[in-house]
């Protein structure tokens, strides 16, 4: 019996063919447009013949390159991807240029910050997904002349200390702070080139942090040497020098000479010894350097005036980006287990959405309590009233910082150890030899840099200010304030650790940790309710003051920062730390 049914021939599988980012394509058409417009409308207004105003042409300018950027980001054809990174390079050359030309005629060299910016950002995401090797490393050759070239000249006009040249030494680290983590993060991890800029910046941070700290101390130390040698200098010099001899008898001859004796540990005796010859030798070195001195400074003629201020704020900045450079090259060029679980888990953050809403959440929350602040000082200018310092406490002195810990530090934390206690990746990871304080400290340490990152881009908005304005501030409330954002964020960053390893729900983890930075601030405004200043009562307003990190924010900016304060801070820090090492030991006992 036959069948009338048609009989369909074989065929292959159909061809796989890659997606077209026909939507990203508009957005990058649309966004070019409007750069061109922009920076057309702009040109009119300078040349006299304006269409619309100058802060309109911008703002449809910074439309645009935000479309081109996520064009860039999405594009698959690798002859487009090129024409990004081309238009990248001429962002960065034409920056420059502008900037040196508008520099040498008295003019605002900050506008070339305008295409520099997002140049440097299309060549990284050229960079970011380019299969060429060498067109890739190319671009990354790029970034880490930005950087390199940004950190040690941008070094240089700090460590000046002079008007002219502060300003574009912080913008010049502002730049260095974009290419470097950027050519870092794009590079293969264990690769040469991330070794030998490891390296680099090991070797340069370590030098920036000597030079920076002997040029903040010794000026004021030789001026304070010109008088008379005090009493102590003798005594120090001659205890120095007796530590020094009985160290090198301890290190070098005690040993040979007791060499066989069963209660004797050779080992232990080099160990005294050494120690004794460095602080030995350390007394000495002062106790003479002070005898002498006095003749000297005056017989010479130097230091006779005080030194001018460094140590505030260039010092600090230039110490902190010598720490920072340390921290990272070490990371990329150490082997030590701990930087590299901390390598680990920083690295981690970048990959996960949260982390970009929150950082994209406080930079918009920086933006308008900035826009507050600007409108709020042309307010008080218009009136007449005086600015009195430190006037950028305003910036700071609200709740909206508050809002942005207790909100931002929740979805930071809640998935630290959660997420690996639920996909059980924390019992592979506890299966390496690591111990459990390795894996909570590496985790706090990472987490605690990204909460400070996060506040990076609202002291970046004080840097536009003191360009905008050309006037410095007082900034010896502003280094306070600093400090006191970071041992209270160690404090809520090693809190909501301690809660991420008691759940493997990250939600519940996160109610817990939102719930007791709630309890810091209501233990704030239950001791502005106490009004006794006697008796018991007072004592627990006094308590209440030390607990909270609202107090301690405030008076930083009325130039106190209370020791009692940071090590209570610190203290609960290492307490939070503990528990949870003692909660991941607690698995052995199950």
């Amino acid at each position: 019996m036959t069948s009338n049914r048609q009989t369909l021939a074989e065929a292959a599988p159909s061809q796989l063919r890659e997606d077209v980012p026909v939507v990203a394509r508009w957005l990058g058409m649309f966004g070019w447009s409007a750069v061109f417009l922009g920076i057309g409308a702009v040109c009119l207004v300078l040349y006299g013949r304006a269409v619309v105003s100058e802060e309109v042409g911008w703002f449809v300018a910074l439309i645009g390159i935000v479309l081109a950027l996520l064009h860039a980001a999405m594009e698959t054809d690798g002859m487009i991807r090129r024409y990004t990174a081309i238009a990248g390079v001429v962002g960065i050359a034409g920056g420059l240029i502008w900037g040196i030309a508008y520099a040498s005629q008295g003019k605002n060299w900050g506008v070339a910050l305008v295409p520099f910016f997002p140049g440097t950002f299309f060549v990284a995401l050229f960079a970011r997904q380019e299969t060429d090797e060498f067109w890739r490393n190319m671009a990354l050759y790029l970034l880490a002349a930005i950087g390199g070239i940004g950190v040690v000249v941008g070094s240089v006009m700090i460590g000046l200390a002079k008007p002219w040249s502060e300003n574009l030494g912080y913008v010049l680290f502002l730049i260095s702070s974009m290419a470097l983590p950027l050519f870092f993060g794009l590079s293969q991890s264990g690769s040469k080139q991330t070794y030998y800029a490891g390296l680099a910046l090991v070797v340069f941070g370590l030098l920036l942090l000597a030079i920076t700290t002997l040029r903040a101390v010794i000026p004021d130390l030789m001026h304070e040497w010109r008088s008379p040698v005090p009493k102590y200098a003798l005594p120090t010099a001659l205890v120095g020098v007796t530590l020094l001899v009985l160290g090198l008898l301890a290190w070098l001859v005690l040993p040979k000479q007791l060499q066989g004796t069963a209660s004797f540990s050779p080992e232990m005796s080099k160990s005294v010894g050494r120690i004794g010859v460095m602080s030995g030798t350390a007394m000495a070195v002062i106790g003479i350097a002070r005898l002498l001195a006095t003749d000297m400074l005056r017989n010479s003629g130097w230091f006779k005036t005080p030194a001018e201020q460094f140590l505030i704020p260039n010092g600090v900045t230039l110490g902190v980006a010598a720490t920072a450079l340390l921290f990272i090259g070490l990371m990329y060029y150490s082997e030590n287990r701990l930087i590299v679980m901390i390598r680990r888990e920083f690295s981690s953050f970048w990959v996960s959405p949260i982390a970009y809403l929150v950082l994209i959440g406080y930079t918009a929350i920086g933006a308008g309590s900035y826009l507050w602040f600007l409108l709020n000082m042309i307010h008080r200018s218009v009136r007449g009233q005086p600015f009195e310092e430190p006037f950028v406490a305003q910036f700071f002195l609200n709740f909206v910082p508050v809002v942005a810990v207790v909100f931002g530090v929740p979805f930071l934390t809640m998935r630290l150890l959660s997420e690996e206690r639920r996909t059980a990746t924390l019992e592979v990871l506890l299966t390496s030899p690591v111990a459990e304080w390795q894996v909570i400290l590496s985790k706090f340490v990472a987490c605690w840099l990204f909460f400070m990152l996060l506040w990076a881009p609202w002291f970046s908005f004080l840097l536009a200010l003191r360009l905008e304005t050309g006037k410095p501030f007082d900034y010896h409330p502003l280094v306070g304030f600093v400090v006191a954002l970071g041992v209270s964020g160690a404090n809520f960053v090693a809190l909501g650790l301690l809660f991420s390893s008691l759940s493997r729900n990250q939600i519940i983890a996160a109610v817990l940790t939102f719930m007791s930075l709630m309890m810091y601030i209501l233990v704030y405004f239950g001791s502005g309710v106490i009004q006794t200043e006697t008796g018991w009562v007072a004592q627990l307003k006094e308590l209440f003051r030390v607990v909270n990190f609202i107090d301690m924010w405030m008076e930083t900016w009325n130039g106190k920062l209370w020791l009692r304060d940071v090590v209570f801070q610190l203290s609960a820090t290492v307490f939070w730390l503990f528990l949870g090492v003692k909660v991941l030991e607690s698995r052995r006992w199950t």
